[in-house]
C-alpha cells in the first residue's frame, strides 16, 4: 500500500497499474571487509542480516500535451516496516 499511494500521488497516470513485485533478504557484509574498512557494524544505518526490501515497479504510458506518448516507468522499494527506501522514475 505504501508504494501505491506514493507512486498515485506523484504519477497519476500510474495510479492503475499493478506493479511487478520482487522481494530480497539482504546478507550480512563480511567482517573481514568491514574491518578493512574501519567500519562497525553498529554504524550501519540498517541491519545487516535478514533485512526484507521489496521493490514495486510500475509501467505505463504518460501523454504530453501535443498527444506524444512515452513510456513511463517508476520503481519504489520499501523495507519489511513498511518504510521507503528509494525511488526512481524513468520517462
Amino acid at each position: 500500500r505504501v508504494a501505491c499511494h506514493f507512486v498515485a500521488a506523484r504519477w497519476p497516470d500510474l495510479a492503475a497499474v499493478e506493479p511487478v513485485v520482487t522481494a530480497r533478504i539482504t546478507r550480512p557484509l563480511n567482517p573481514e571487509l568491514l574491518q578493512r574498512l574501519a567500519i562497525d557494524q553498529s554504524a550501519l544505518a540498517w541491519p545487516q542480516s535478514g533485512h526484507v526490501e521489496y521493490s514495486f515497479t510500475f509501467a505505463g504510458e504518460t501523454e504530453f500535451g501535443d498527444g506524444v506518448v512515452a513510456p513511463l516507468v517508476a520503481s519504489v522499494t520499501v523495507d519489511d516496516q513498511q518504510r521507503i527506501l528509494k525511488t526512481t522514475s524513468s520517462k
